[in-house]
């Protein structure tokens, strides 16, 4: 994509993007790409806890989106659209696994606080205090491990709204549910999650 087409195409939204990939834009879905690949990546990561895995499925996630964005109605927003398609194929990749895989962390960004006041803790200072960093990657271990054990529809939620902090609306658009609904898996999760991490001290 040329600077000029890169321009053009950054000055429209999203919908007006995809009318253009439509019509056989190329650039335009190169722009969709890039707006939205680094927090399908992020997702694919905290859902697979695996950078490999997620690497893959966040590609075959745009791949997927563009061979069918011919379909896509405007009854959602491209990002919800396209979140669904990636929940798809994590559920798919989890099931394929069968619960077996390698836990290969680098990070984790703090969880944004529920709101019902639980989060889980991470050490506030992150500065290199070598004890502290190495108190704070194991904390992220902990909770990839913890989520991995949780049922795909649960660890969904959890990354939705906890990590990537979507709005309950934005995550009923992609679950296609009801906000009470997401409320109450969302509360079930966090259950789920601070049950399986109270192994690791008190929660």
């Amino acid at each position: 994509m040329s600077t000029e087409e890169r321009a053009d195409a950054a000055a429209l939204d999203d919908h007006e993007l995809v009318r253009n990939c439509q019509r056989g834009d190329r650039a335009a879905f190169d722009e969709l790409m890039l707006r939205h690949q680094a927090r399908i990546f992020n997702a694919a990561c905290r859902l697979l806890g695996d950078i490999d895995e997620a690497e893959e499925v966040a590609q075959d996630t745009f791949v997927r989106a563009y061979r069918g964005i011919g379909g896509f109605r405007f009854q959602s927003s491209f990002f919800t659209w396209l979140y669904r398609i990636l929940l798809n194929l994590a559920a798919n990749r989890r099931k394929a696994r069968a619960r077996q895989r390698r836990i290969r962390v680098d990070s984790l960004d703090r969880m944004a606080e529920g709101d019902d006041g639980w989060a889980p803790r991470e050490p506030a200072d992150r500065t290199c205090d070598p004890e502290q960093e190495l108190e704070r990657r194991e904390l992220a271990q902990q909770i990839e491990q913890c989520l991995a054990e949780l049922s795909h529809d649960h660890a969904a939620v959890v990354v939705m709204r906890d990590v990537q902090g979507m709005s309950y609306e934005e995550i009923a658009g992609v679950l296609e549910c009801s906000v009470g609904t997401v409320k109450s898996r969302l509360h079930r999760a966090r259950a789920e999650l601070r049950k399986l991490m109270s192994r690791y001290g008190e929660w």
